[in-house]
């Protein structure tokens, strides 16, 4: 299962005696933004990476497996729980289809497709539902 957050490295630059900061994500390509302040960068690195997932749950490729970084450049970012939740989503029906899965948690196909799209706020029901159908138990919590 995929963390629900990734880490952002960032790197300071200096362009004509002005510095800022670029920010990017070693897991996800694509990932990249830049900004005055640290919290600047990684305000727009998050925006940078919820894009990029969101394309590539709308394509429906491999989502990128988040790897644990240490050293002082890098900084977690979490991602929005409608995105993260897209992910669950999609891993947890495993090699079912669509359809099939639809069945065995009582939803449309159509309302389906638009979580693992990132596209809707799923309720506590189907979540639980969702777990249920993939042999797992929902667990909510805040960190």
């Amino acid at each position: 299962m995929n963390a629900m957050y990734y880490f952002a490295k960032l790197a300071l630059h200096n362009e004509n005696g002005n510095d800022y900061f670029v920010v990017s994500f070693p897991d996800v390509k694509g990932a990249v933004s830049d900004g005055a302040t640290i919290e600047e960068a990684i305000a727009n690195g998050k925006e940078a990476l919820e894009g990029c997932l969101e394309v590539i749950l709308e394509k429906n490729r491999v989502i990128p497996v988040a790897k644990e970084y240490k050293g002082k450049e890098f900084h977690k970012v979490w991602i929005d729980p409608k995105i993260s939740t897209a992910i669950l989503a999609k891993e947890n029906r495993g090699n079912k289809t669509i359809s099939e899965f639809v069945e065995i948690i009582g939803t449309s196909a159509n309302v389906y497709a638009k979580l693992e799209k990132a596209r809707l706020n799923p309720t506590v029901s189907m979540l639980n539902k969702i777990a249920n159908a993939s042999g797992k138990h929902l667990k909510v919590s805040f960190v």
